[in-house]
């Protein structure tokens, strides 16, 4: 049996948020061996985290798709190191991840990369460690304004 993961997640994408799809479920991959379906994840947390609050809805949704049930497993990406015969890396699943990674909206072509999320929140930090500055500076202006005031009085 093969299974086209792009499908599964597309029958998974509208029972959860979009955030949750998008973190969760865009960078995962699959293998099936048997009736074992493991899901590579990027890294621990995922992994954990998908096991923990989606593995029920992940096997629901491959119970009605193929009408049969599958044993899921969790592994890191890194973990994808198998025997040639066990390669999962056929032409269909290399562009249905590509297809993930590109999306066309209104005619543009989007890159959803972790990357680009990681920029962006280094330069809300960055953002929010120069307003605790000025704060501070602010703090220690209206302290000494404070001070003046009753100092005079």
């Amino acid at each position: 049996m093969k299974i086209n993961w792009t499908e599964v997640k597309e029958k998974i994408r509208p029972q959860i948020s979009k955030p949750s799809y998008e973190t969760w479920f865009t960078n995962t991959t699959v293998y099936l061996e048997d009736d074992i379906l493991t899901i590579y994840c990027p890294n621990e947390f995922a992994r954990d985290w998908l096991e923990s609050h989606y593995k029920e809805l992940v096997f629901n949704t491959l119970r009605e798709m193929f009408n049969t049930t599958f044993e899921i497993q969790f592994e890191l990406k890194s973990n994808t190191n198998k025997t040639s015969n066990n390669e999962k890396s056929t032409i269909e699943d290399i562009t249905s991840e590509l297809g993930e990674q590109f999306k066309v909206s209104n005619n543009s072509l989007k890159y959803n990369d972790v990357d680009e999320s990681n920029k962006r929140i280094r330069a809300l930090e960055e953002k929010i460690m120069n307003l605790e500055k000025v704060i501070g500076t602010l703090v220690e202006k209206l302290d000494a304004v404070e001070l003046k005031t009753q100092l005079e009085k």
